[in-house]
């Protein structure tokens, strides 16, 4: 109230004094609030841990009471820890209770929180007091918004049923594919890319989520949540040569917390081409011994029984030194003389090669065939094949006869015997001799004789050598005959080869020697002239005297 004085009379003292109205003065302070991330890249993942820091200041210039600020967490967020040193923060509420802070003091918030779901996380914080705030465009602040991703940890394994880095070509592969999702969120739009090498044909496959589509090379899983697994089986079939290689890879939607093992691979398997290929070797010889003169005619058969192609097909097929070849007709390919040189075969189908030879001196004919090809052979004893040693003989059907001069004869008496040998075949015969010895009882030991040229008789042997097919030796002996009685002549014929006809390899004759002698007569008388006389005596002397022999 104010009121004005003065020495002289005042006429009117009503409006002498005034007043206002009652101003009531109220503290003012000025909180500010700020809030920072420990985020710079405005995306997180989820189970990441997040520091929030909140400070509030008092600006003044005065004190301010029941000072509270309003921080909300996102629902994308779980509070670990807080650190609010002289105050108080209720989660539940979502309110900082600072309480009083004089003109120049602070305070900190500091938050910890983990990330537990995707999405948006944004956050407001909003510092109050009893006090008059002179400057309320500092009492809020947020932080830009933060996109909290997903995140998995998708595992891969691939395994094969072999342990072999070769297999065959119509092989079966049996292929296991887990994936595993070790979190910590669910995955979701899972897919594998399982791309089928070429060499392989897909049977089946097995999986209880998801499908495979073995065309697009992916199996599709879909949603695989946190700590669960799936399974894709995979059965294949080896079609082809080469090298088999196989890699798969898991992809989702959600970052991968560890992408070294989102791919994994089977070690590289070599699929290479089988065969079964068979060999047969026929003859047209049903015994196994045969003449020299006999045509051999042999039949090689190979047959590819698949379930492949074989390339480069050989068959080892070395004749045997006693054959001559005259004819050699292959199907396919060419003979030099040792190897029958066939190439390619397709699966299942058939060549041949027919030999015919003739023999060119005994033996034995021997044979064995094997077949090679470039490719593995499922069934090697059947790769081989031979033949029933076959016995090659000089077949020869040797001969005698024998005649003699006369088969009655007397002592003393020239006789001749006369021997023939003959070979009727069909081959010539070697090394052919006769035995030939004279009973040297009956007969004189100075015989002479004469022979076919080239052939020898020493008295037992008759050698003759060589005797073609058809040919014949004579054989002369002259010689006396110095005993009587009856004896006989025997001659047997030998020779190499095999001789068809043993009945006609030896003959007989039969002699009978008869005895003959010289009687020698003589008479004597000893009367010495034609005139005796009476009374005289005479003395005839008769001799008789035999000559022999």
């Amino acid at each position: 109230a104010v009121a004005i004085f003065g020495n002289d009379n005042d006429t009117n003292r009503s409006n002498n004094n005034d007043s206002i109205e009652n101003i009531t003065a109220e503290d003012i302070v000025d909180l500010r609030i700020n809030k920072t991330v420990d985020v710079t890249t405005q995306t997180v993942n989820v189970s990441d841990i997040i520091i929030f820091t909140v400070h509030v200041k008092n600006y003044g210039p005065c004190d301010a009471t029941n000072v509270n600020v309003t921080e909300k967490l996102s629902p994308h967020l779980k509070l670990i820890s807080y650190n609010t040193w002289s105050s108080y923060y209720d989660v539940d509420e979502g309110i900082w209770y600072i309480g009083n802070l004089t003109n120049g003091d602070w305070r900190d918030l500091v938050i910890v929180a983990e990330v537990v779901s995707a999405g948006t996380i944004s956050n407001v914080v909003i510092v109050n007091s009893t006090e008059k705030d002179t400057n309320k465009s500092n009492n809020r602040d947020e932080i830009d918004n933060i996109t909290a991703k997903d995140i998995v940890d998708l595992q891969i394994k691939k395994e094969v049923n072999t342990t072999f880095n070769v297999i065959n070509v119509t092989d079966y592969l049996k292929y296991t594919i887990t994936v595993f999702n070790d979190g910590p969120s669910n995955a979701t739009n899972v897919n594998v890319s399982e791309v089928l090498s070429p060499h392989l044909k897909l049977i089946k496959y097995e999986t209880e989520q998801g499908y495979y589509n073995v065309t697009g090379g992916y199996w599709y899983i879909g949603r695989l949540n946190n700590q669960s697994r799936a399974v894709l089986t995979i059965y294949a079939q080896v079609i082809s040569n080469g090298t088999i290689s196989n890699v798969v890879i898991v992809n989702s939607t959600e970052n991968d917390t560890d992408p070294s093992n989102n791919r994994d691979e089977i070690d590289n398997i070599t699929a290479v081409y089988i065969v079964d290929l068979q060999i047969r070797k026929e003859v047209n010889v049903s015994s196994t011994d045969i003449d020299i003169t006999d045509i051999v005619k042999f039949t090689i058969t190979v047959y590819n029984a698949g379930p492949c192609n074989a390339t480069g097909v050989y068959v080892n097929e070395p004749l045997s030194d006693i054959l001559i070849p005259t004819s050699i007709v292959p199907s396919q390919g060419r003979y030099d003389g040792h190897y029958w040189i066939i190439g390619n075969m397709t699966s299942g189908s058939t060549v041949n090669m027919t030999i015919i030879a003739k023999i060119a001196y005994a033996g034995v004919i021997e044979n064995e065939v094997n077949v090679t090809s470039r490719e593995i052979d499922t069934n090697y004893t059947n790769n081989k094949d031979n033949i029933t040693p076959i016995n090659v003989s000089a077949h020869v059907n040797l001969g005698v006869n024998k005649t003699v001069s006369s088969d009655v004869v007397n002592v003393s008496d020239l006789i001749e015997f006369t021997v023939v040998a003959y070979n009727n075949g069909p081959s010539n015969a070697s090394g052919v001799y006769m035995l030939e010895a004279l009973d040297l009882t009956y007969l004189d030991g100075n015989y002479t004789y004469v022979a076919t040229a080239g052939t020898t008789y020493d008295g037992y042997t008759w050698h003759i050598g060589q005797l073609d097919a058809g040919a014949k030796a004579t054989l002369k002996i002259v010689t006396h005959v110095i005993k009587a009685g009856n004896f006989s002549n025997y001659v047997e014929i030998f020779g190499f080869g095999n001789d068809t006809d043993k009945s006609n390899n030896n003959a007989t004759v039969n002699v009978t020697a008869k005895p003959v002698v010289d009687l020698a007569i003589n008479k004597t008388v000893n009367v010495d002239s034609n005139v005796v006389y009476f009374d005289d005596t005479i003395i005839f002397t008769v001799t008789v005297l035999n000559k022999g022999p």
